[in-house]
């Protein structure tokens, strides 16, 4: 059986680093099924729309979208309804790290039925990042709707990011992987003419393609592309929105004795250090920096803790529900192959924003999403395909 999910998150996981104590747990939390009994196929993300329904929908790796309400116990699991499938249309590719990576709704989504997907297509050395936008209407989906926003071309089947978020400003947030050169020797992530390792920022507004918001940082400047909002990324898998506005991401580090898991505050226009910098620290295979080299520092970072295990840290998101007080404001996020839930206080200061506080929250193996409903409660998905299938989980108090 494929393991897609494990390919997309582990490559390269595997090196020994130095042992480091592992944080103490945060008290009062426990996940649950977040629809009993019910399997799903390498879920990948859960969404809602915004439309001010307890409605979800849990996109799966192969491109199947199903709705479903949220269950709030007492009785048995809601049956989901498939929105769209793209098994059968050859637009995916799920190669290696492929498959349908990122869902995000259009902020006017109830009025104008748009929605989001990133996927893989293509084939060896000819792969391309999609970004698409489809047209939901009556509770389904039609294929057909599909209107390519922006393609991507790579070479390799591996960092392909994929992550989607809508801002607070209305644009539509699109992460993007530094194609998976080993320390980037290809150069993308810090070259300002390709849209490799970067994070974009696009108006998808128009009916045609997409337009470049004029407060982009290079909406004008020559030689440098006018999507980017953000460079010197490794592979942006998930971005999240704070209740401030942050733009939170987090990024697996490299398996060379120095690797780190980082989790950053997004700036705009600014260079976010791979692959010169491993976390914090600077990165010996990418060589030396160029001369007046600044990055933006990572919020909260740390080393694997089993010399000869793995590590992937999964970039999560500031917790805004009510269900678990402890949790209030703290950035949530996941390691995959540790399997372990985590939380740290962000704290902005005049240096940055700093994490603190680092406590193990729950146990749970392969989660490669932890998403929110309209309240605020965390969804996290376990996609591992020998997992049954794969089960979404939510926390609740213990």
């Amino acid at each position: 059986m494929r393991l897609a999910l494990t390919a997309l998150l582990v490559a390269l996981m595997l090196a020994p680093a130095p042992a480091t104590a592992g944080p103490a747990p945060l008290e009062g939390a426990q996940l649950v099924e977040a629809w009993p009994g019910l399997a799903f196929n390498e879920p990948v993300q859960v969404a809602h729309a915004g439309d001010g329904t307890d409605t979800l929908y849990v996109l799966e790796i192969r491109g199947v979208i199903k709705r479903l309400p949220k269950h709030r116990g007492g009785g048995p699991a809601p049956s989901p309804t498939v929105v769209l499938d793209l098994t059968k249309t050859g637009k995916v590719q799920t190669k290696g790290q492929g498959g349908v990576l990122g869902m995000a709704f259009h902020p006017k989504h109830a009025d104008n039925g748009l929605f989001y997907l990133s996927y893989l297509a293509g084939t060896d050395g000819a792969f391309k990042l999609v970004v698409a936008e489809y047209r939901m209407a009556n509770g389904a989906c039609d294929v057909g709707s599909e209107r390519i926003v922006i393609e991507v071309p790579k070479t390799r089947f591996i960092h392909q990011a994929g992550g989607l978020a809508f801002g607070p400003d209305g644009m539509l947030y699109v992460g993007v992987g530094d194609d998976g050169a080993k320390n980037d020797k290809d150069g993308n992530a810090q070259n300002p003419g390709k849209l490799l390792g970067k994070i974009l920022r696009l108006d998808v507004s128009p009916r045609q393609a997409y337009a470049i918001p004029g407060d982009n940082p290079w909406a004008r400047a020559a030689g440098v592309r006018p999507e980017l909002w953000a460079y010197g990324f490794r592979n942006p898998w998930r971005l999240s929105f704070g209740p401030d506005g942050t733009l939170w991401v987090g990024e697996p580090g490299t398996g060379d004795a120095q690797c780190r898991e980082w989790f950053t505050a997004v700036q705009r226009g600014g260079n976010h250090g791979w692959p010169f910098m491993e976390g914090n620290n600077p990165n010996p295979g990418a060589g030396t920096p160029p001369n007046g080299f600044t990055y933006v520092r990572r919020a909260f970072e740390y080393a694997r803790p089993d010399p000869e295990g793995g590590s992937c840290g999964i970039g999560g998101r500031i917790y805004t529900g009510a269900r678990l007080p402890a949790l209030a404001g703290k950035y949530v996020f996941a390691d995959y192959e540790l399997g372990e839930i985590y939380c740290v206080t962000m704290a902005k200061e005049a240096a940055g924003w700093t994490g603190s506080d680092h406590r193990v929250v729950a146990k749970m193996e392969h989660c490669v999403s932890i998403d929110a409903d309209a309240q605020g409660e965390l969804y996290l998905c376990r996609g591992d395909a020998s997992d049954q299938g794969g089960t979404v989980y939510t926390l609740v108090p213990r």
